[in-house]
């Protein structure tokens, strides 16, 4: 997994994140949605 920085593209607090296979990609972004929705739990 890499991930980096998109400030330079004009994107700034954002981040490219590249995982591999489909597979890697699809789990990823379940693990991601998953982490985000907690934190958004928490907030309540």
């Amino acid at each position: 997994m890499i991930v980096r920085d998109c400030s330079s593209f004009g994107l700034p607090g954002c981040i490219r994140i590249s995982c591999g296979t489909e597979a890697e990609t699809r789990r990823a972004v379940e693990t991601l949605n998953d982490v985000l929705a907690e934190l958004e739990a928490a907030e309540v």
